[in-house]
């Protein structure tokens, strides 16, 4: 067995093992890349941070080098990543130049192998000026943009050089600095700024709701249990009586300032005595002015949605055919919310009971009573 034999024999298993590792010797996982690129590259506008734009002096150059060809010089697998998003920024700032014809070289981005009787070299990078000539006579370049991204200490780095082909000549060299740290800290000091303004921004709707959070009109109808009463004439016959009235009324009411769980209105309530009884008709205006108390903050504290509420007040009453002889009047009760603008009134009304004159009737007296002291229950909406 021959000393050159054993020396290929090495040599193809050199070979074999640089270019066809098992798995273990694979190139690092993804969980193994550097976390700097991984959130770099899971910023949207990180390459334009990291290359904004290329000096002008770069089109001042030698004016004979025209085609160029890109190449990493610093290729590594934890980087390989940013140096594809350094590579493709590079050409979105090269070509609307229109000084340089950007020319594609696939064989300076692989692993290139060297065999020779004695060395094998797996290499990524030109090695000579000789190779350098080489590759650009094969792509019919002028000149290599070359480029090397690396990570250091939370800072993204870049360099840049443009070597003429023909001597190795460097015409023009640049650097660029990220400081990824910083723009993280400043993107998240500018996300809290905003954050709190959105709080405060919050916290004055809020005040500004629990200051005229009650402030509407409120419309309503239901049914109040005064009781109406007509004798028969003559004496001695079957009167008429009904146990309710129809109601509809409107309630308007604002926030005080002084205290946000307290508002004051006016509620103006249309009786139609008698239900729906035609012989026992008769229209009255109850108007009251009220106080409005949430009584939601007695048993949830600041967190008051107003589902419970408490008003009273005293009034006047007025027949619209007649002047009443005891006017004054008087409502409490509780209104209950189902939703923000859905609510119900469960309360009393007081009008001193009376006599009222009705239209003549050959078999009713010509006088109703009417009043006392009564329920009420009413549906409505709120519009604020």
């Amino acid at each position: 067995m021959s000393a050159n034999w054993v020396l290929s024999g090495g040599l193809a298993l050199s070979l074999a093992a640089s270019l066809g590792a098992p798995a273990a010797f694979a190139a690092p996982a993804e969980s193994d890349a550097e976390p700097l690129v991984t959130d770099l590259l899971n910023y949207a506008q990180a390459a334009e941070q990291i290359l904004p734009s290329l000096p002008a002096e770069i089109g001042k150059v030698d004016p004979t080098l025209l085609r160029v060809f890109l190449f990493n010089e610093r290729r590594r697998p934890e980087t390989d990543k940013l140096d594809l998003l350094v590579e493709n920024r590079l050409q979105e700032l090269l070509i609307p130049l229109r000084r340089f014809k950007l020319l594609e070289s696939r064989e300076s981005k692989v692993r290139r192998v060297v065999s020779t009787p004695t060395v094998l070299q797996v290499s990524t990078t030109i090695e000579s000026t000789e190779r350098l000539r080489e590759m650009a006579k094969e792509l019919g370049a002028d000149a290599v943009l070359m480029y090397a991204p690396f990570v250091t200490n939370q800072v993204v780095m870049v360099h840049l050089k443009l070597v003429r082909a023909s001597d190795g000549e460097i015409v023009w060299t640049h650097r660029y600095s990220y400081d990824f740290n910083a723009v993280r800290q400043t993107a998240l000091m500018r996300t809290k700024a905003e954050e709190e303004a959105r709080r405060t921004e919050r916290a004055r709707r809020d005040e500004a709701e629990r200051k005229t959070r009650d402030n509407g009109v409120y419309v309503y109808s239901g049914v109040t249990g005064f009781a109406a009463h007509r004798a028969s004439n003559p004496a001695g016959g079957a009167g008429k009586h009904a146990n309710l009235s129809l109601s509809a009324g409107m309630m308007a009411l604002r926030n005080t300032y002084f205290w946000e769980n307290l508002a004051v209105g006016l509620d103006a309530e249309y009786l139609q005595a008698g239900g729906v009884e035609r012989s026992l008709y008769h229209g009255m205006l109850n108007v009251t002015p009220l106080f409005f108390l949430r009584l939601d903050p007695l048993f949830v504290g600041a967190n008051s949605i107003g589902v419970v509420n408490m008003y009273a007040g005293p009034g006047l009453a007025f027949s619209l055919s007649e002047a009443l002889a005891q006017p004054s009047s008087g409502k409490m009760g509780f209104l209950l919310r189902f939703t923000p603008d859905l609510f119900m009134n469960l309360g009393f009304t007081y009008i001193p009971q009376q006599s009222l004159k009705m239209a003549s009737d050959s078999t009713l007296a010509g006088t109703m009573t009417y009043g006392g002291m009564a329920y009420h229950a009413t549906f409505g909406l709120a519009f604020r």
